[in-house]
């Protein structure tokens, strides 16, 4: 597992590489289309975003 205070070198051998689809760039915003294939969280989650604020509560809204 990657831990938060690590920093991968661009091009890191990764056990879960993804890879880039697309790469277009105008001049003002850069957007990255990935076809993700492992992991994108440090928890092993999919995604980072896998928890909810409800009132005074933090649930958790996806499991591993």
């Amino acid at each position: 597992m990657i831990e938060r205070t690590e920093t991968l070198p661009i091009g890191a051998n990764l056990p879960w590489p993804d890879v880039l689809e697309h790469l277009p760039f105008n001049a003002d915003a850069l957007l990255l289309l990935v076809d993700q294939l492992g992991p994108a969280c440090h928890t092993g989650r999919r995604s980072c975003f896998y928890n909810a604020v409800r009132g005074n509560w933090v649930e958790i809204i996806s499991t591993l």
